[in-house]
């Protein structure tokens, strides 16, 4: 066996050898790797993109369903910061809080007519487009395991999603924008196990089916968020992530300001600072 291959054997058979610590009881929960009261990380994700967007006319003529990175020139990655939080209310209760804004815009000639909401738009003009949107999520956990290595949660809560888009043609002589606020219910299960008092392994997996009907509109579709990352503590009150996110969403909207469909899907690597105590 080669000793590349000897050194990676042992970090593994040391990362999943508990400390004698970690598995003693009898210390307070709060002392306990999973137990820590509160946890503040900031860090960036790195995601691939892939966003199709329609939007219908006023009079409920469909829209053209408009792939933003392949039909209009927009960047399939960019760079984002993300800040998370979380407060242990109790040893079964926390609350977790996410917050990350993604802003972009392109350039590109599409080779088909686009119809978006009340402007269409000619074959082989140039267009410029944005997608913002900003993104905050709240949501409550309940872990029917916990022990002082190893934590499973259920998760209920709100992912409020603020979209708002746009294309302009040349000098803006046709343009059409528009945004919506969706607020998308969560649920699923997270769950962390440390190998010992430094090194753990952390995830998350939701499916949600969304059907809202408010006064002013309704959503109607289906969202998929699934995480698996590291957790290093480093030190006595700092630690390090990282990981892999994975964001889906597919809406149907009918609302007064967007009439149409919003489906995106967000992958890629996650890292980030993480202040605990």
């Amino acid at each position: 066996m080669s000793r590349g291959a000897v050194l990676c054997l042992s970090l593994v058979l040391l990362l999943m050898s508990p400390v004698p610590d970690v598995e003693a009881k009898d210390r307070p929960w709060r002392a306990w790797p999973t137990g820590k009261r509160f946890n503040i990380a900031g860090g960036a994700f790195w995601p691939q993109l892939d966003t199709k967007v329609r939007l219908d006319a006023s009079d409920g003529t469909l829209g053209t369903e408009i792939d933003f990175e392949s039909n209009l020139g927009m960047e399939n990655n960019k760079a984002l910061a993300i800040v998370l939080a979380r407060w242990r209310i109790s040893r079964r209760n926390a609350i977790d809080f996410a917050y990350f804004d993604l802003n972009r815009s392109g350039l590109g000639v599409s080779n088909t007519i686009i119809r978006f909401g009340d402007a269409t738009f000619p074959a082989n003009l140039p267009l410029n487009s944005f997608f913002d949107s900003e993104i905050y999520s709240a949501a409550w956990s309940y872990s029917f395991i916990h022990n002082p290595s190893t934590e499973i949660a259920f998760q209920i809560g709100l992912n409020l999603q603020d979209i708002a888009v746009g294309i302009q043609g040349p000098t803006g002589i046709i343009s059409e924008d528009a945004d919506f606020a969706a607020p998308l219910p969560t649920f699923g299960l997270s769950g962390r196990h440390f190998f010992n008092d430094k090194f753990g392994i952390v995830g998350r997996a939701g499916i949600f089916a969304i059907e809202i009907d408010l006064s002013s509109g309704s959503f109607e579709g289906e969202v998929v968020n699934l995480a698996l990352g590291l957790e290093w503590d480093a030190f006595k009150h700092v630690g390090f992530s990282f990981g892999l996110e994975y964001f889906h969403v597919d809406v149907d909207v009918e609302d007064t300001d967007w009439s149409g469909s919003l489906r995106y899907d967000w992958w890629g690597p996650v890292a980030a600072v993480r202040f605990f105590f």
